[in-house]
């Protein structure tokens, strides 16, 4: 799709002009060049004593793989804490920072941080990739979507500091696009390395699959889909056989429906809801708006409005569950893939129609 004249922007969107596998690295350069400074600001100069408790949860997991205290559910996400332990052989950036670690433990928290931003950059490319190439946005308000996930409040809050929520972003992006083109042996596998970040991969990818074939009838790849994350269960539940956990996870489902309809309208007011809800879809909320006005002028735009219900659902599940009402709207950020991509197709459409009249204006000689 053309999107009218950009000025500045033409160098950016010609260098985006070629071949898929390149225009993905140079994604990733730009988006080095715009986040590294948030990233070493994070290490540097914030002590680890002020994240969430997660945080430090995850460092001591990555310290002791096998002997660990750490309890369900932290217990049962260990990719990254396993990488980080990994990896912690090498040479870690020791330099002064705000946290005041041990050596060791420092080490662990550099690599943690380090596999978190490159989680961080990976989904940027594959946002990049599913705008361009699936959804066949232009390249300029593709880069766009992308630079909007890195500096995005689930990103900001939660993705740059040692915690999940940056792998299984990644993890969640690559089987929205495996599910989209059909590529279930590659969905099989990073199905099941999902299962190993978190299991809210396997989650909101059925939830996925659900809005993407069974909304449209189209049973059987609905099923596919299903038996496509069966392998990411069965991992999932391996390690909760080999780490079990206490009698309190996972909750009593049928305890939970009973207190559903009083505890869905705390969580929907309660003020840390209404935070997540403010700071991380205010993006979702312009878009409607941009998406109303464009309606009112009789335009259509190319995108499917069932997948917005992936926020309902998600939310409901974060309800039943009885995580929190912070920790609820953690979980409805999962399904940013597919709000930024509703938000980009209206934006999209609108600099088809207003974008390049604006620009002929600009160009316009003064009379």
């Amino acid at each position: 799709m053309k999107i009218g004249k950009w000025g500045l922007f033409r160098n950016i969107i010609s260098m985006l002009k070629i071949p898929q596998w390149r225009s993905l690295l140079v994604v990733v350069g730009l988006n080095v060049l715009l986040t590294y400074p948030v990233f070493f600001t994070v290490y540097k100069w914030y002590p680890i004593q002020q994240f969430p408790q997660d945080a430090q949860t995850y460092i001591s997991l990555s310290q002791n793989m096998i002997s660990s205290e750490v309890v369900a559910p932290f217990r049962h996400r260990i990719l990254t804490p396993l990488m980080a332990n990994q990896l912690s052989v090498l040479p870690g950036w020791n330099t002064r920072i705000a946290s005041y670690l041990e050596p060791r433990v420092q080490t662990l928290f550099f690599y943690f941080m380090g596999i978190n931003y490159f989680w961080i950059l990976a989904t940027s490319a594959l946002l990049f990739y599913w705008f361009r190439h699936c959804l066949y946005l232009s390249s300029g308000v593709s880069y766009l979507g992308s630079v909007a996930l890195m500096l995005s409040y689930p990103m900001m809050s939660n993705g740059y500091i040692p915690m999940m929520d940056a792998g299984a972003h990644f993890f969640i992006t690559l089987l929205l696009i495996f599910f989209y083109k059909k590529q279930w042996k590659w969905a099989v596998f990073f199905g099941m390395l999902g299962a190993l970040q978190k299991e809210t991969v396997i989650v909101v990818a059925g939830i996925w699959g659900g809005l993407l074939y069974a909304t449209r009838g189209q049973w059987r790849l609905f099923i596919t889909g299903i038996l496509v994350l069966l392998p990411g269960i069965v991992v999932f539940e391996g390690l909760m056989y080999v780490f079990p956990a206490d009698s309190c996870y996972p909750p009593l489902l049928g305890a939970q429906l009973l207190d559903f309809p009083a505890r869905f309208i705390l969580y929907l007011f309660s003020s840390d809801m209404l935070t997540q809800v403010v700071f991380a879809n205010i993006g979702l909320v312009l878009g409607g708006v941009g998406h109303l006005w464009l309606r009112a002028r009789a335009v259509k735009i190319q995108f499917p409005m069932v997948w917005l219900l992936i926020w309902p659902v998600l939310f409901a599940i974060s309800v039943i569950l009885n995580i929190g009402p912070g920790n609820a709207g953690r979980i409805c950020g999962f399904g940013l893939p597919i709000y930024l991509a509703y938000q980009l197709t209206v934006l999209d459409a609108w600099l088809q129609i207003y974008g390049t009249h604006f620009f002929d204006r600009l160009q316009r000689p003064v009379s």
